[in-house]
């Protein structure tokens, strides 16, 4: 095992947040109050009077040291892509807090996102300072793609909430998601029919964008009631699973490629776990949830134990990481756990998120509590100190997710202190050990071959 050496102090702050947290009945409000700071998000926002309607909308950039708003020359000011993001963390937080504020700007994104639909189900993704839509640019217009699927998932997610506050906006949510589902019908996330798999279609261009669809029509169907809707959510979910088994890589082991064909594997985007948890949602197949937990014993335990690798090119790459690798599997993993209340589960979710107190390349803290920014990144064991949208939103959300996970929120302040050498190839054994706040050492074990993993405390040293 190879020893790292640990920095003082191991975030202090941390670990009186974790005692607090032990203290308090209700461990999801008391995180929230403690960890959760919407302050910089609330600096991105800001809604405006757009065609008689008003609408909200978070900037995309804020760069230090000042973290001014900042616009892209050749794309826009604001965009989809994050406001659909940056509503979830909106709603997630009125459901835990009961904050009136998070809930009225929840509902104003909302707006804007239903005002950025081309009629059809696709949604344009950026507007200009001026509030006019950037209809020509390649990251601007609509298509079957991450910004149209993430308005679908945020729509889906709060349309539930609107059917009695809102019943317009739930009925206009309504026509979008018949709209899209009629368009996934005959558009190009799907390919022709394998033998075999007992699906419809199949996700050709992308798995993460089909599971991105296919987590936002089943939170849909929570409440809707469109048969098509569901129908071409159970197709997608079939296929999505198909897919998902067909697109294993050797190397790394476990892990899923993110579109057909891929040697590459990234941890942006990497949505395909919850798009299983989806699955699982919508039809009750516990086969959705055992390919998932699959892949959280043989890659995403492996994957910590190699110090969380943005890429696999299939060797490591440890150049780049960011927020969107992290919060993706936090996502899955916590949902896994509420599913199953495996202790395992809870304990990885946990210390993906440790990667934002410092345990990460640059053994620094990423997120502010204080601010609520969480900066753009490690590159190359440096941090970048630019706080956007994307990075605020996707630290934001993994919080959330963990918020009302007592199990998982001692993980929060672990460094990895040791690691077996070649860690990142799919074998079993101790895999690393991680030091908590209180000084307890804890070895992570996994072995795929009968899908076991663990996180087991040492005897203490004296």
């Amino acid at each position: 095992m190879r020893r790292i050496p640990i920095q003082t102090p191991v975030l202090v702050a941390v670990m009186l947040l974790s005692l607090a947290l032990q203290a308090t009945a209700d461990p999801g409000r008391g995180f929230a109050e403690s960890l959760i700071n919407l302050s910089h998000l609330d600096h991105l926002y800001f809604d405006r009077n757009r065609d008689g309607e008003w609408v909200g909308m978070v900037g995309i950039y804020a760069e230090a040291p000042d973290y001014g708003l900042v616009g892209d020359e050749d794309e826009g000011f604001a965009c989809v892509d994050d406001c659909a993001r940056a509503l979830q963390v909106y709603l997630r937080h009125h459901e835990l807090t009961g904050s009136g504020r998070s809930w009225r700007r929840a509902v104003q994104l909302t707006r804007f996102l239903l005002g950025m639909e081309d009629d059809d189900g696709r949604f344009f993704n950026f507007v200009w300072k001026d509030m006019t839509v950037n209809r020509d640019g390649p990251t601007s217009r609509p298509e079957i793609g991450w910004w149209s699927a993430r308005a679908i998932r945020a729509l889906g997610e709060i349309h539930s909430r609107l059917v009695a506050t809102a019943p317009l906006l739930a009925m206009r949510i309504s026509g979008v998601m018949w709209r899209a589902a009629r368009g996934l019908q005959r558009g190009p996330i799907l390919d022709e029919q394998l033998e075999g798999t007992g699906s419809t279609r199949l996700p050709r261009r992308s798995l993460v964008i089909a599971a991105i669809y296919l987590d936002g029509f089943t939170r849909y169907l929570r409440h809707g009631r469109d048969e098509n809707v569901r129908r071409v959510a159970r197709g997608l979910a079939r296929s999505l699973l198909a897919s998902t088994r067909l697109n294993r890589m050797a190397e790394p082991a476990g892990a899923i490629r993110p579109m057909s064909g891929s040697r590459i594997w990234h941890g942006w985007g990497s949505h395909v776990g919850e798009g299983l948890v989806a699955g699982f949602d919508l039809t009750g197949d516990e086969a959705f949830l055992a390919e998932a937990r699959r892949i959280a014993i043989e890659f995403d335990a492996f994957r910590l134990a190699a110090g969380l690798p943005g890429l696999y090119r299939p060797a490591i790459d440890h150049s780049e990481q960011i927020a969107y690798g992290i919060s993706t599997r936090v996502s899955y993993l916590a949902a896994l756990y509420r599913r199953g209340g495996e202790p395992f589960l809870a304990g990885l979710a946990g210390l993906h998120a440790s990667w934002l107190f410092g345990n990460n390349r640059a053994d620094e803290a990423v997120y502010d509590r204080d601010t609520g920014r969480c900066f753009d990144g490690v590159t190359r064991g440096i941090v970048n100190r630019n706080s956007g949208a994307e990075s605020t939103i996707e630290a934001l959300l993994a919080l959330l997710d963990l918020a009302s996970i007592r199990e998982s929120h001692s993980w929060l302040s672990a460094r990895r202190v040791e690691f077996a050498a070649g860690t990142g190839e799919s074998k079993p054994g101790i895999l690393a050990t991680f030091e908590k706040s209180d000084g307890s050492r804890w070895d992570l074990t996994a072995d795929p071959a009968d899908g076991s993993c663990s996180l087991t405390p040492r005897a203490p040293r004296y």
